[in-house]
């Protein structure tokens, strides 16, 4: 249920305004929170405002803007004591009046007295060399600078000469590298770029033996180790088809291998190829069938055994140029050169690595996979 506060009682409501000196100039049929009200403060101001307003504690703003008005003397006086002259003060009515007043060097501007308190002043004169040069903000900045490169035994090689937090400098650090930096950075803490490089090197470094080991254990070997600084380092390394490449230990590591090989071989095939080869060191990529125009993708020669990888895309329809008797006759030319070939299909090989992995080893060492492992438990 709703209950009325007493106070927006009209009796109640007049007696709550002549307690501070107020009253009500035309009196409104019903009173709530938010009707409007038409009074008059103790200073004869009229003025509009509503009623949870007035018994919040808001007042006559006329009356608030005359109490916080300083006097046109000491404000006068205020524009003597920093070198201005007021030439206009007619307008004066409070700290937010304009007034038009002339600088020491004769420039004459308009201005807030609220501004200039704030510390505005000339516009003509803060741009000049001499009001930069001479200007707290500016002394403030090469003090900070100086303590720092001080601090730090870092030189200062070239700076403007009014200085700015968006300006650059030159330095020069305690291990004699030259280096530029902008002067909110190095207020920030970045310093010398070349230290913090070798510093990123040497935190990142890997030992020479992991990296020989892991190119190794791909199948790639490296030809020349004295370029070896850190993982961004560039080597120059043999891939398992032949070719000299350049490669880093960090792109090695994240899945690059040989540009040359990848534009030959899909990146499943040359997996297989190279897990093939870590049992038999013989292994060939791209073995032509003796008398015939067809090519098997890995060939051990020692079993005299082949291994197909069916890409999704090459042996489908979507592939316009895709014969399904090619794959027949190939597997036919295998048959009568005495080759046992195993065909391996890209969605099993994706779907199950492991799977296909002891797929190919029972096929390489004439074993059977027995119930768990065709499960793939």
């Amino acid at each position: 249920m709703y209950i009325k506060n007493p106070i927006y009682e009209i009796n109640n409501f007049i007696v709550f305004l002549k307690s501070f000196g107020y009253k009500i100039v035309n009196i409104p049929n019903f009173l709530n929170s938010n009707t409007k009200v038409y009074i008059e403060c103790n200073n004869k101001h009229k003025y509009e405002t509503i009623a949870k307003l007035l018994i919040k504690g808001c007042r006559c703003k006329e009356c608030y803007r005359a109490s916080m008005r300083k006097p046109l003397q000491k404000v006068v006086e205020y524009f003597v004591k920093e070198g201005y002259e007021i030439l206009d003060h007619s307008n004066y009515s409070g700290l937010m009046s304009k007034i038009i007043t002339k600088c020491p060097k004769n420039h004459k501007y308009i201005v807030t007295i609220n501004n200039f308190i704030k510390g505005y002043r000339c516009k003509k004169c803060s741009q000049s060399k001499e009001f930069k040069m001479n200007s707290l903000r500016h002394k403030k900045l090469i003090e900070k600078v100086y303590k720092i490169t001080d601090s730090e035994k870092y030189k200062i090689m070239f700076r403007p000469e009014y200085l700015t937090v968006k300006d650059k400098i030159k330095l020069l650090c305690p291990k004699e590298h030259i280096w530029d930096t902008i002067v909110s950075d190095f207020l920030g803490g970045h310093r010398c770029s070349h230290c913090s490089y070798i510093l990123r090197g040497e935190n990142k470094r890997t030992p020479l033996e992991n990296v020989i080991y892991e190119f190794f254990k791909n199948g790639y070997t490296i030809l020349d180790h004295s370029m070896y600084k850190n993982i961004h380092s560039k080597l120059l390394v043999l891939c398992p088809y032949k070719h000299k490449i350049y490669k880093n230990f960090k792109s090695f590591k994240n899945g690059y291998r040989c540009e040359i090989c990848f534009h030959k071989h899909s990146v499943p095939e040359l997996e297989i190829y190279n897990f093939v080869k870590y049992f038999y060191s013989d292994s060939l990529n791209g073995f032509k069938i003796p008398k015939s125009r067809f090519e098997l993708d890995i060939y051990i020669p020692s079993l005299n055994k082949a291994i197909e990888f069916d890409g999704t895309y090459w042996h489908s329809q979507k592939n316009l140029n895709y014969r399904p008797e090619r794959d027949l006759f190939k597997n036919q030319q295998c048959k009568e050169s005495g080759i046992d070939l195993l065909r391996i299909k890209e969605e099993d090989y994706k779907e199950n690595k492991e799977f296909i992995f002891r797929l190919i080893l029972a096929f390489l060492n004439n074993t059977n996979l027995n119930n768990e492992e065709i499960l793939g438990v």
